[in-house]
């Protein structure tokens, strides 16, 4: 199928009002988060810390605050960003989700724009250079969110993939996120679901792959009409890699 039918689910679960300003907690205990309270109570801490600090970026309340923390929770099972990339990926129960999805998809959009002139993913434990794809006609694309550094790994463990995302006319792009992360040194970018790529090359050699992804034109996650941040404008390049 085409990349925009494989949107369509998504695109129907942000019809309407009432997805927006819904509370972290509330959208995790919809979700089946596991132990939300407590995700919520930390992601919450963080956020309120960071206004206090006034290091939110522009434009960003708390509690957009709270959704970029609970997108980028560390954990075992299934953290709030498990649980959004395996609906996302398998389009499955998005309706359980879309409150999460929603306020994830607004937060994210709100943070500061990122360009590189390369963008890199490590996948571990997959040296297989197509497994993680879909392949829609005419390319290829991640379904979810993923996260890519401007640095190059120096080495990439065995098995394990390397995607190398540029370019094709210019930067790439994403959303930095870096400041939400253990690490803010690293430059993190998150980059969002269903964004279409061409495969430049690839190659794999001692059970190590390594792809060069090309980025196309695509329309970015729209959101709801009653949200706050505005949905982007139809045609915007962005770059996607495999979900964590």
């Amino acid at each position: 199928g085409n990349v925009e039918g494989a949107r369509a689910a998504i695109t129907a679960l942000f019809a309407g009002d009432g997805a927006q300003g819904v509370a972290l907690r509330a959208a995790l205990d919809k979700a089946k988060v596991p132990h939300a309270d407590d995700v919520a109570k930390a992601c919450e801490e963080r956020a309120r810390a960071m206004e206090a600090a006034h290091k939110l970026p522009a434009g960003m309340t708390a509690q957009d605050a709270e959704f970029v923390f609970a997108l980028v929770h560390d954990g075992e099972g299934d953290t709030p960003r498990a649980v959004l990339q395996a609906a996302l990926r398998q389009r499955k129960e998005l309706a359980r989700v879309r409150e999460l999805m929603c306020g994830v998809a607004s937060a994210v959009q709100k943070l500061p724009r990122a360009e590189s002139d390369a963008l890199y993913r490590v996948v571990d434990g997959c040296a297989d250079v197509a497994a993680p794809l879909f392949r829609p006609k005419g390319g290829v694309r991640w379904p979810c969110y993923a996260f890519a550094t401007p640095a190059r790994p120096a080495s990439v463990k065995a098995p394990g993939t390397l995607y190398v995302l540029n370019g094709t006319a210019g930067k790439v792009w994403g959303y930095d996120v870096s400041a939400f992360m253990a690490h803010p040194e690293m430059g993190h970018v998150v980059l969002e679901p269903d964004t279409c790529f061409k495969v430049a090359s690839a190659t794999k050699k001692d059970d190590v792959g390594e792809v060069a992804l090309l980025m196309a034109v695509h329309k970015p996650m729209a959101l709801p009409k009653s949200g706050a941040a505005a949905a982007p404008q139809k045609g915007t390049p962005t770059a996607a890699a495999k979900p964590a």
